[in-house]
């Protein structure tokens, strides 16, 4: 009874503590004179000059889904698969095997942490899954050790946006 006693008072002292980040503000974000995030304001940089992508991003795309498209819009094979994959429940479906979703899901919607070095961009998924993108100037590889969330090789353009392979 007495540990009992315990784990619930810890629990009650511990709570309040979680509420006192919501007053924690993220360095580096250009506030309005209310305190608000100024969403105009210039996109970040690095002390290179490059976008500065750190932070926390809510993806919100717009994915068409089979149900959307028209008959012709589909090719023979693909319809097949669709059918095939309806048939069988999806059971090929990697949620369904208890894996990580991996990289064809990682580009929907929902929360994505992203840190960001001279050398490599990570990208964090909400399912604990991860994707790391190099950007030391290598070049991608004709056959890489194959991981679960592939290899990327990136590089900045003259207008400072990221393209990638892999």
């Amino acid at each position: 009874m007495k540990i009992f006693t315990t784990v619930i008072l810890l629990t009650a002292l511990v709570t309040p503590l979680e509420a006192q980040w919501l007053q924690r503000r993220t360095a580096g974000i250009p506030r309005a004179a209310d305190g608000k995030p100024n969403l105009t304001a210039a996109a970040p940089r690095t002390a290179d000059g490059k976008p500065d992508l750190a932070g926390l991003w809510e993806m919100i795309g717009a994915v068409r889904r089979p149900g959307d498209l028209q008959p012709a819009d589909v090719q023979p094979w693909a319809q097949a698969l669709v059918q095939q994959r309806a048939e069988n429940f999806g059971i090929d479906n990697p949620r369904y095997k208890c894996l990580p979703s991996g990289p064809s899901y990682s580009t929907g919607q929902g929360f994505k942490r992203i840190l960001q070095t001279p050398a490599m961009i990570v990208i964090l998924q909400e399912d604990l899954t991860y994707r790391q993108i190099h950007m030391d100037g290598r070049a991608l590889e004709t056959d890489p050790n194959p991981t679960w969330m592939g290899y990327s090789v990136g590089r900045w353009t003259a207008t400072d946006t990221t393209t990638g392979h892999g």
